[in-house]
């Protein structure tokens, strides 16, 4: 079982290697870089950055071998763990494994070292492995604890480390379609040994069709599961820009010391600041709610006639430009007196922008429909649910204060909600009642919502989210928007 000082660096750590990718490698370099990026490591519920990961394959000039090496810190709860992995491949009709080396460390120090090698067939290997510290406690294993195995059998299937995924997922996947039967290998398995490598079966890797400028994603599914654990994106040349994973993190090119790359902007209710696309504002609203008893404003943005309320991950594209906006952080606060009564306000806050220059993506456009459950207890609230499409298409409902109560002249007891439907192309409020059904139309898209199976034990209730458009694709002005955790 994991420790639980170690959960969510075990999750980032499954960004392992890459072993046995049974498909066609197509137009396979001569020698040299394939691939060499590095990112920071954001929280995807506030933009916070984590940590640094970076990602580097080389190929040997006589074509035989690619070398994936990959690097990660990540700071968690006061301790910060790191681990860096060498996976050699043999380069020939496909790519299957040879050997890995880990060296995992928490703060300073060396937790666990270990290698993997796998037989000619790939279907068997050996490992080995050295514990050096207590993860839970931070101290040294005196004396060292070793672990090794022989001639262990690999699940059947396509085996996939994932690190090769982000270095070499354009040879695996050389064009838009699926593989099935992927066994997801992660190495290593967890920061302390004997957690050295763990195969996770019945995946599947996606690739979509390009969009209009060439960029595409490569998605990776758990099994029997239409939500991603991870998805890559990348460029018209084949190197990965950006990562969204297990609905925890967002890995960014790293930001550039000077330029429009990373921004901290100041915000206050009366001054806007306006982005580089010139119509696009982002702003604080006066008032201030609680939220898991902390205090917190309203960010939003103001693009055209549209007001949108930010989410811990909103990227818009306008004008030409892509933002990557963080929710805000260092508010100050201050009080206003009305008559006898003294109110709490925002006086300021810092949003963290991230800019670059390029087009919107096109969405491909499906009918979307499902369901969605919210608490409804009677007090201010900001719950975020999405209904997911391929690519970056999405609706989304932010709902914002629910009332309980009859609405006459019904005898029936339910909801009213303050909900703000999103999707692609922008973001319309609505008061949505118990039962009631309301249709709204933005951009291309016509959505339809219905509110029902109210349970007044739990507090909560349905919404039912149906979405049809009139064209099949289109550009996406709201391009990402999301919340903290995306469940399979």
């Amino acid at each position: 079982m994991r420790k639980a000082v170690i959960i969510v660096l075990s999750a980032l750590v499954s960004l392992g290697f890459a072993s046995k990718l049974v498909a066609e490698v197509r137009n396979p370099q001569a020698g040299g870089a394939i691939c060499d990026r590095k990112f920071d490591v954001l929280s995807q519920k506030d933009r916070s950055k984590l940590g640094a990961y970076s990602i580097k394959a080389v190929g040997s000039k006589d074509k035989k071998r690619i070398v994936i090496t990959e690097t990660m810190t990540l700071s968690v709860r006061g301790k910060t763990f790191a681990y860096k992995s060498t996976l050699v491949c043999a380069d020939k009709d496909g790519v299957s494994p040879l050997e890995g080396s880990v060296e995992t460390r928490l703060g300073d120090k060396i937790c666990m070292t270990g290698t993997v090698k796998f037989s000619p067939t790939g279907r068997t290997f050996d490992y080995e492995c050295t514990g050096r510290l207590n993860a839970k406690t931070g101290q040294a294993l005196n004396p060292a604890k070793k672990y090794d195995k022989k001639g262990r059998a690999a699940p059947a299937g396509m085996l996939v480390f994932q690190s090769a995924v982000p270095s070499i997922g354009p040879r695996i996947l050389p064009a838009e379609g699926e593989l099935e039967d992927i066994v997801l290998v992660e190495f290593p398995d967890d920061v302390a040994a004997p957690e050295i490598i763990n195969f996770k079966t019945g995946n599947r890797l996606v690739r979509s069709k390009p969009d209009a400028g060439g960029g595409y994603e490569i998605q990776l599914f758990g099994p029997r599961s239409k939500n991603t654990i991870a998805s890559y994106r990348f460029d018209k040349n084949n190197q990965v820009v950006s990562m969204e994973l297990f609905g925890k993190f967002s890995l960014r090119p790293v930001a550039k010391a000077k330029g429009k790359d990373a921004i901290e902007v100041t915000v206050t209710p009366g001054k806007p600041y306006l982005l580089a696309d010139k119509s696009t504002k982002l702003l604080i609203k006066k008032e201030t709610l609680y939220e898991n008893r902390k205090r917190l404003g309203v960010p939003q943005l103001t693009h055209k006639d549209m007001t949108l309320d930010i989410a811990p991950n909103t990227v818009i594209a306008s004008g030409g430009w892509v933002f990557h906006l963080s929710t805000p952080h260092d508010y100050k606060f201050g009080h206003v007196r009305e008559s006898d009564m003294i109110f709490t306000v925002v006086d300021s806050c810092k949003f963290s922008v991230r800019s670059e220059k390029a087009k919107p993506p096109v969405v491909e456009l499906k009918k979307l429909q499902g369901s969605l459950n919210f608490a409804c207890d009677n007090r201010q609230s900001s719950q975020l649910k999405n209904i997911s499409g391929a690519g970056k298409h999405f609706i989304g409902l932010r709902v914002g204060r629910t009332e309980i109560y009859r609405r006459h002249p019904s005898k029936v007891l339910g909801t009213g909600m303050d909900v703000l439907v999103v999707n692609n192309f922008g973001a319309k409020r609505i008061r949505l009642e118990y039962m009631q059904k309301k249709v709204v139309t933005i951009g291309p898209e016509t959505i339809t919502i219905e509110s029902f199976n109210f349970k007044y034990a739990t507090k909560s209730v349905e919404i039912k989210v149906s979405a049809a458009s009139k064209t099949a694709k289109a550009k996406a002005l709201i391009v990402e928007y999301s919340d903290v955790t995306r469940k399979e």
